[in-house]
């Protein structure tokens, strides 16, 4: 996963369908969709994970995109900033998408609605969806009460026009001032002092930014964040460092798990070497074990000193939980890079 992106036909425990075209040859239905959407893409500006989102919907399966670099260009080292977009799923009146609570969606998340034909197409809005009826994994989409109307297009998909928050909304102090910038609700808020404020954005010297973050929780992990470029607008940045903050700061305060789970990093090392055609093995190499405190609210922090224990740059690190709960457990590793506001999802 570290030097690979896997592109897979279904999960895990579902079955790859083949279908037959018009001149008789039997082919992978995924394979299938995913040559021709290749054929309609510019490759030159599209993830793979963003390649997988386009296909059109396969009845009885669904194609997995995993690895590290699944956001990465196509045959390319760079990163995409693409703007991300949701499928839009129109179900009689009702209009949903796969995009929920884990999200951070919430209750009249704005989205706006694309008519694209190829993913370069993203520059024109047609109109904006109000997040209704939320869940874990998708909402229901009303129209805002700020739009005229309009109608949904065949192949329409949605983008997040406001990441709204109850709470905890991030506190921001620039220096100096800057008029381009203006509060937005539920996102951040301008403040006229550095002590009151969550985050300092100061210019340097070639023409970047530097963030200072001041906040309890990002200053244990990189209180400063230099040469910031400035490709895009700074409240856009901004938006995206709220965002990056409400999921690294969410609780689980409902149902706490205490100290009935048990989680230990290992030091892995690989058991089969010698097997050069066989997949690598690795196992703790019994010398470096830290047992991860696991706070009242659920969430394991790694100590700076666990990722500088050697210098090597081909270093793996694995896991171990005990679970003595008595619930049932659905681990997820998800990875908060405080150094470019990056997150990455590993699968369960």
């Amino acid at each position: 996963m570290a030097s690979h992106v896997l592109l897979a036909a279904c999960r895990q425990n579902e079955l790859a369908w083949e279908i037959s075209s018009t001149d008789q040859i039997t082919r992978g239905a995924f394979t299938a969709c995913l040559v021709k959407q290749l054929y309609q893409e510019d490759l030159s500006s599209i993830t793979y994970s963003t390649l997988l989102d386009l296909l059109p919907a396969l009845e009885q399966q669904h194609p997995q995109c995993e690895g590290v670099n699944k956001h990465r260009l196509l045959f390319n080292g760079a990163v995409s900033a693409h703007q991300v977009t949701f499928r839009l799923i129109i179900d009689g009146e009702t209009s949903m998408i796969d995009a929920g609570e884990i999200h951070g969606v919430v209750k009249g998340t704005l989205f706006a609605v694309h008519a694209l034909d190829n993913i370069l197409s993203m520059d024109s809005t047609i109109g904006i969806l109000e997040a209704d009826s939320v869940f874990s994994h998708r909402c229901t989409l009303r129209k805002w009460s700020g739009d005229g109307g309009f109608d949904i297009p065949p192949g329409a998909r949605a983008s997040v026009l406001n990441w709204r928050r109850g709470t905890n909304v991030l506190k921001v102090f620039i220096e100096p001032p800057r008029d381009d910038v203006q509060s937005i609700e539920h996102i951040f808020s301008l403040v006229e002092s550095c002590h009151s404020a969550d985050l300092v954005i100061r210019p340097t010297h070639n023409n970047n930014l530097q963030f200072e973050r001041l906040d309890s929780l990002m200053s244990k992990y990189a209180r400063l964040l230099d040469d910031v470029p400035c490709e895009s607008r700074l409240s856009d940045i901004l938006q995206g460092v709220s965002h990056f903050n409400f999921h690294l700061a969410r609780r689980n305060s409902a149902n706490p798990l205490k100290q009935e789970i048990e989680v230990v990093l290992h030091r892995l090392t690989q058991s089969n070497p010698e097997q050069i055609m066989e997949e690598p093995i690795y196992v703790p190499d019994g010398i470096f074990n830290m047992s991860l405190v696991l706070d009242r609210e659920n969430t394991v922090f790694i100590p700076n000193k666990a990722i500088t224990a050697f210098d090597s740059n081909r270093v793996f690190y694995g896991l171990t939980i005990k679970n003595n709960s008595g619930r049932k457990l659905f681990p997820y590793i998800i990875y908060f890079d405080p150094t470019d506001y990056s997150i990455q999802v590993s699968s369960p």
